[in-house]
């Protein structure tokens, strides 16, 4: 389970920083949203085809699910990934993955999967206060245009908590991890071609294409990580899973101090340290189960 949780982590981390890379090549943030989502999912689809696929594998229900889950876990938070880094850095983009906890956590509770406990309120509330820290503290001096960033970082997290809620309630358990991460990629991707053909008919910003080893690196990373992804997933709970937000902020914040010359501002520091207890006394309480009857 550890070895799960640190490979899965370690490898959407690192899809923070091809993504940092490919806006520096000259990559728009739609197209290197899709692109590589579409090629992962094609390629795992080819493979699983070769296999000997589950008979659900081809049914309409699957490809809805899959559709649905890929847009919220995948390709709607890297579009806003790529939004923020425009103007931030890898380091915030990577804080606010530290927040899915914290969000998986709320909701579970207002739709009535998880009962209310003292520890898990105190963990939300610091979360809460971590969260406020990373948008309101570029206030202090930031101009508009940075100050704005960080809010639409917010809807990073809000994304993911829903996709992990959605995922684990609707996933097919008849279904390999493999078909999951295929099913995921390619339909989610599918999903937003049209808008992709919108946007290069009208001229949209944000079509640009650059090199191609970003993509070729996200691509190898995507297909590897989303098999790791769903064996992780089928074994745990959403708010368990959620945990893999620890990782990607680490990795994330690792590599855009490293690769990519960015100073932490004392804002990232003080929110990891909130939000990372918060998410430390979400976990700590064992869960009460909600009766089915």
């Amino acid at each position: 389970m550890v070895f799960l949780l640190a490979r899965t982590g370690i490898t959407l981390g690192l899809m923070l920083a091809t993504v940092n890379w490919a806006r520096n090549s000259g990559w728009g943030g739609l197209t290197f949203t899709l692109a590589p989502v579409l090629l992962a999912g094609a390629l795992l689809t080819a493979i699983f085809a070769v296999m000997k696929p589950a008979q659900g594998f081809w049914r309409a229900g699957f490809w809805g699910y899959s559709a649905i889950s890929g847009a919220l876990a995948l390709v709607i938070p890297n579009w806003l990934v790529f939004l923020t880094m425009a103007q931030d850095g890898v380091i915030t983009a990577a804080v606010f993955y530290l927040l899915s906890p914290v969000f998986t956590q709320a909701l579970s509770w207002l739709l009535g999967l998880d009962r209310l406990a003292p520890l898990r309120v105190a963990g939300l509330l610091l979360g809460t206060v971590g969260a406020l820290t990373l948008v309101l503290a570029p206030l202090l001096g930031a101009n508009t245009d940075e100050v704005a960033v960080p809010y639409i970082g917010l809807f990073i997290p809000l994304s993911l908590a829903i996709g992990n809620i959605y995922r684990k309630q609707r996933m097919p358990t008849e279904m390999s991890a493999t078909a999951l991460a295929a099913g995921m990629l390619l339909a989610s991707g599918m999903l937003f071609v049209p808008l992709l053909a919108v946007a290069l008919w009208s001229g949209w910003s944000g079509t640009g294409v650059g090199s191609m080893l970003p993509l070729a690196l996200q691509v190898l990373l995507m297909t590897g990580g989303y098999v790791s992804y769903f064996q992780f997933l089928r074994q745990v709970d959403p708010v368990y899973f959620s945990q893999l937000g620890y990782l990607v902020t680490l990795t994330g914040g690792l590599t855009g101090v490293f690769l990519f010359g960015e100073a932490p501002g004392w804002h990232h520091g003080l929110s990891v340290v909130l939000v990372a207890f918060g998410v430390w006394l979400v976990s700590k309480q064992s869960r009460p189960q909600v009766s089915s009857g």
